[in-house]
Protein backbone atom coordinates (compact mmCIF):
# COMPACT_ATOMS: atom_id res chain seq x y z
CA UNK A 1 0.00 0.00 0.00
CA UNK A 2 1.09 3.64 -0.62
CA UNK A 3 1.28 6.52 1.57
CA UNK A 4 -1.32 8.11 0.05
CA UNK A 5 -3.94 5.00 0.99
CA UNK A 6 -2.20 4.65 4.19
CA UNK A 7 -2.55 8.80 5.09
CA UNK A 8 -6.77 8.78 3.96
CA UNK A 9 -7.08 5.56 6.19
CA UNK A 10 -5.30 7.10 9.20
CA UNK A 11 -7.53 10.74 8.85
CA UNK A 12 -10.65 8.39 8.65
CA UNK A 13 -9.41 6.43 11.99
CA UNK A 14 -9.08 9.86 13.67
CA UNK A 15 -11.96 11.42 13.02
CA UNK A 16 -13.74 7.84 14.13
CA UNK A 17 -12.51 7.75 17.34
CA UNK A 18 -13.39 11.42 17.88
CA UNK A 19 -16.77 10.55 17.03
CA UNK A 20 -16.77 8.08 19.54
CA UNK A 21 -15.04 10.03 21.76
CA UNK A 22 -17.99 12.71 21.45
CA UNK A 23 -20.82 10.29 21.41
CA UNK A 24 -19.47 8.34 24.67
CA UNK A 25 -20.46 11.87 26.30
CA UNK A 26 -23.95 12.35 24.71
CA UNK A 27 -26.03 12.16 27.96
CA UNK A 28 -23.92 15.37 28.88
CA UNK A 29 -23.48 16.42 25.40
CA UNK A 30 -23.18 20.66 25.24
CA UNK A 31 -23.60 22.80 22.01
CA UNK A 32 -20.06 22.19 20.92
CA UNK A 33 -20.50 18.60 20.63
CA UNK A 34 -23.82 18.42 18.98
CA UNK A 35 -22.54 20.35 15.96
CA UNK A 36 -19.01 18.49 16.27
CA UNK A 37 -20.72 14.89 16.45
CA UNK A 38 -22.25 15.54 12.90
CA UNK A 39 -19.58 17.46 11.57
CA UNK A 40 -17.11 13.57 12.42
CA UNK A 41 -19.48 12.02 10.79
CA UNK A 42 -19.48 13.85 7.59
CA UNK A 43 -15.54 13.77 7.55
CA UNK A 44 -16.03 10.32 7.93
CA UNK A 45 -18.12 9.89 5.32
CA UNK A 46 -16.05 12.06 2.88
CA UNK A 47 -12.59 9.88 3.59
CA UNK A 48 -14.59 6.64 2.90
CA UNK A 49 -15.98 8.67 -0.54
CA UNK A 50 -12.23 9.84 -0.97
CA UNK A 51 -11.02 6.17 -0.02
CA UNK A 52 -13.16 4.59 -2.81
CA UNK A 53 -12.23 7.29 -6.07
CA UNK A 54 -8.37 6.62 -4.66
CA UNK A 55 -9.43 2.87 -5.57
CA UNK A 56 -11.56 4.02 -8.74
CA UNK A 57 -8.89 5.90 -9.93
CA UNK A 58 -6.06 3.56 -9.33
CA UNK A 59 -7.57 0.37 -10.96
CA UNK A 60 -8.97 2.61 -13.94
CA UNK A 61 -12.77 1.64 -13.24
CA UNK A 62 -14.42 4.80 -14.57
CA UNK A 63 -15.62 7.89 -13.52
CA UNK A 64 -18.25 8.36 -10.94
CA UNK A 65 -20.65 11.46 -11.25
CA UNK A 66 -22.44 11.33 -7.51
CA UNK A 67 -20.52 9.94 -4.65
CA UNK A 68 -23.16 7.24 -4.02
CA UNK A 69 -22.41 6.13 -7.68
CA UNK A 70 -18.46 5.53 -6.70
CA UNK A 71 -19.62 2.73 -4.05
CA UNK A 72 -22.13 1.52 -6.74
CA UNK A 73 -18.71 1.66 -9.65
CA UNK A 74 -16.72 -0.94 -6.39
CA UNK A 75 -20.13 -3.07 -6.20
CA UNK A 76 -20.12 -3.53 -10.09
CA UNK A 77 -16.73 -4.24 -10.04
CA UNK A 78 -16.76 -6.98 -7.27
CA UNK A 79 -14.85 -5.01 -4.83
CA UNK A 80 -17.86 -4.94 -1.79
CA UNK A 81 -20.73 -6.71 -1.98
CA UNK A 82 -24.55 -5.30 -2.22
CA UNK A 83 -25.04 -4.65 1.49
CA UNK A 84 -22.03 -2.74 2.31
CA UNK A 85 -22.73 -0.82 -1.35
CA UNK A 86 -26.20 0.11 0.12
CA UNK A 87 -25.03 0.96 3.56
CA UNK A 88 -22.08 3.04 1.89
CA UNK A 89 -24.72 4.45 -0.37
CA UNK A 90 -26.86 5.72 2.65
CA UNK A 91 -24.47 6.78 4.49
CA UNK A 92 -23.27 9.33 1.10
CA UNK A 93 -26.86 10.60 1.48
CA UNK A 94 -26.90 11.56 5.33
CA UNK A 95 -23.52 13.11 4.22
CA UNK A 96 -25.08 15.73 1.72
CA UNK A 97 -27.63 15.89 3.70
CA UNK A 98 -24.99 17.40 6.76
CA UNK A 99 -23.36 19.39 3.96
CA UNK A 100 -26.07 21.37 2.86
CA UNK A 101 -29.30 20.80 4.99
CA UNK A 102 -27.37 20.52 8.17
CA UNK A 103 -30.29 21.95 10.14
CA UNK A 104 -32.97 19.01 8.96
CA UNK A 105 -30.32 15.84 10.98
CA UNK A 106 -32.03 15.26 13.81
CA UNK A 107 -31.89 12.78 16.32
CA UNK A 108 -32.84 9.66 14.79
CA UNK A 109 -30.82 10.61 11.35
CA UNK A 110 -27.69 10.14 13.75
CA UNK A 111 -28.87 7.28 15.31
CA UNK A 112 -29.59 5.60 11.77
CA UNK A 113 -25.92 7.03 10.95
CA UNK A 114 -24.20 5.53 13.78
CA UNK A 115 -26.23 2.19 12.51
CA UNK A 116 -24.35 2.02 9.27
CA UNK A 117 -21.01 3.11 10.58
CA UNK A 118 -19.90 -0.34 10.74
CA UNK A 119 -19.68 -0.20 7.28
CA UNK A 120 -17.30 2.08 6.99
CA UNK A 121 -14.44 -0.09 8.85
CA UNK A 122 -15.30 -3.41 6.99
CA UNK A 123 -14.88 -0.98 3.54
CA UNK A 124 -11.30 -0.33 5.15
CA UNK A 125 -10.66 -3.65 5.92
CA UNK A 126 -11.78 -4.79 2.19
CA UNK A 127 -10.04 -2.06 0.57
CA UNK A 128 -7.18 -2.81 2.58
CA UNK A 129 -7.00 -6.39 1.69
CA UNK A 130 -7.69 -5.87 -1.95
CA UNK A 131 -4.72 -3.62 -2.28
CA UNK A 132 -2.55 -6.24 -0.56
CA UNK A 133 -3.45 -8.59 -3.56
Amino acid sequence: MDIEFESKVTKLQEHYNNFNRLNAKKDQTTDDQKYAIPMQLFQIVNYAIDIADYIITKRKLGYPSTYAETFNILYDYKLINKELNDDLQKLSQYRNIIAHEYHMINKEDLEEIQKLLPAVTDFISIVEQNLKN
